[in-house]
């Protein structure tokens, strides 16, 4: 991390590509969010909503990649089920991000009752141990063209019950789509490494930091790990005509190759 952006080493031109480094998450951000308006743009504001899921909770950080890795493949199975019923769900599209919140064990009583009771859900063995337990989330971008977002709501509800696990909520109409997505994706990456006690906060101790960090850095190979995408399903009829530009037999159903990618401060949505 020393190294990154030096102007003294390559020109500056070295980055270190950790989560750790605020100038590699900086250029992260700028990189998402330049592909996430390539990838919705003939979405309208509309029709995109922010995501904000809460996983799961374990004391193991070497559990938090398999509990993300885990929820983006029940993500898909949900989105794949819907889309085999009703064909209105193909365009719907999914773009997450890993985000990873921690306390103290002894700091549950003084959570926010909304996050008391949601944690003590997810965790309840957790909350009398020594250490540090960890909540895995997930922050990003819903796509739902055609689909009314209640329904979306209901099924992701349906699949992840608890209380307040699933917060997903339209774009704000009164600001444009790419400012909308900038502040959604700042939020998503930003790593705040905070503990949030009702209105006060604290930073992590360096011990925290430093065991996730370096596992984070192990496990995710940079950011790449740390996304999950769903894209849109093509359909059979543009399958076909993409076979044809190619000489294929026009009778012969290319199934898409389904694609995963499992590689947050916004003042739009969260104070």
């Amino acid at each position: 991390m020393r190294r990154c952006g030096d102007p003294d080493d390559w020109g500056g031109q070295f980055t270190c590509r950790t989560p750790a480094c605020a100038n590699c998450r900086g250029r992260e951000i700028g990189k998402q969010w330049r592909k996430a308006k390539t990838r919705f743009a003939n979405v309208g504001n509309d029709d995109l909503a922010f995501l904000s899921h809460v996983i799961g909770a374990t004391p193991n950080v070497d559990e938090v990649g398999a509990i993300f890795k885990t929820f983006a493949k029940d993500l898909r199975n949900l989105i794949d089920s819907n889309r085999r019923k009703r064909r209105r769900w193909n365009a719907v599209e999914s773009l997450l991000w890993l985000e990873t919140d921690a306390i103290m064990a002894g700091d549950y009583i003084h959570l926010a009752p909304d996050k008391m009771e949601q944690l003590g859900e997810l965790a309840p063995m957790f909350v009398h141990q020594n250490g540090p337990v960890w909540i895995v989330t997930a922050h990003g971008i819903v796509s739902h063209p055609g689909v009314d977002l209640q329904e979306v709501r209901a099924e992701f509800e349906r699949r992840w019950p608890g209380h307040k696990r699933v917060d997903l909520r339209a774009f704000w109409d009164n600001q444009t789509k790419e400012k909308n997505l900038r502040g959604i994706i700042n939020y998503s990456l930003k790593h705040e490494c905070r503990t949030h006690l009702g209105l006060y906060s604290e930073s992590w101790p360096m011990s925290w930091m430093t065991e996730y960090y370096s596992y984070l850095h192990g496990w995710s190979r940079g950011f790449y790990r740390m996304r999950s995408i769903v894209g849109r399903k093509t359909s059979k009829k543009d399958v076909m005509l993409l076979a044809d530009s190619y000489g294929n037999n026009k009778d012969e159903y290319i199934e898409p190759i389904p694609f995963i990618y499992t590689n947050r401060h916004s003042d739009i949505y969260f104070n």
